[in-house]
């Protein structure tokens, strides 16, 4: 690693030099979930292109309800528990597109 710092620093360095590159930088769709405290989940998600995220309370995570509590657009989101559809021992969380699937147990002061 040291010495390809060093490459990199002789190359700039050199009168005249000049460099040309390219970076690819891949960002791809994934979300977290987390439990706070029995009243809310903190959701943090990136969503693809066109795709939505589809949020709810059950014991499988099998389908998307079609009263899913919809998230349009990648960011770090707040809810209340009590905003969230269904019932059961579990969130669920999946993207339009299939790319994201998540589940979190919910605590027994949380379940519905």
């Amino acid at each position: 690693m040291r010495l390809l710092t060093l490459l990199i620093l002789a190359a700039i360095s050199l009168p005249g030099a000049s460099m040309t590159g390219q970076l690819l930088v891949q960002v791809r769709p994934e979300a977290t979930m987390t439990l706070q405290g029995d009243q809310a989940v903190q959701v943090r998600i990136r969503l693809a292109s066109g795709s939505q995220g589809n949020l709810w309370v059950a014991d499988s995570c099998d389908r998307i309800p079609a009263a899913a509590y919809v998230i349009s657009r990648s960011d770090a989101y707040l809810l209340p528990l009590s905003e969230i559809p269904g019932t059961g021992a579990g969130l669920c969380l999946v993207s339009s597109d299939g790319a994201i699937r998540v589940s979190l147990s919910l605590t027994p002061g949380a379940r519905r």
